[in-house]
């Protein structure tokens, strides 16, 4: 199994600088969240007649958080089992989870090679 390497943090922090430069460093995937599904949200939003930019909505926490956050991981792990792969992504609600973090190696048997 290759190594998932985790970059969280508030929005302007840096993350996907970050992240590019440990991809590069590694030779990793890199998946950003907002790459990875923000057009499917826009579209989705809209079709909702709601903003397309609003994250806090009930609408967007209700019906989009998660199944963007599965669909992240998801790619991941389909990258894992051939390339180091690093996810970029704010992770608010799971960094205040202590067992997610077990959750997820446990999801992407990375024991080994989940860091953050």
């Amino acid at each position: 199994m290759n190594a998932l390497h985790i970059v969280m943090g508030p929005p302007a922090a840096g993350k996907t600088t970050y992240g590019k430069n440990l991809a590069t460093k590694y030779g990793a995937a890199f998946l950003d969240i907002d790459t990875a599904t923000e057009r499917v949200v826009r579209a989705g939003l809209k079709l909702a007649r709601e903003n397309p930019d609003d994250r806090d909505s009930p609408l967007f926490k209700g019906s989009f958080r998660e199944p963007i956050y599965d669909s992240l991981f998801a790619i991941a792990e389909d990258n894992l089992s051939h390339v180091d792969v690093v996810v970029v992504g704010p992770f608010t609600q799971e960094a205040r989870d202590a067992e997610w973090l077990d959750g997820l190696k446990k999801r992407l048997e990375a024991d080994s090679g989940l860091t953050l």
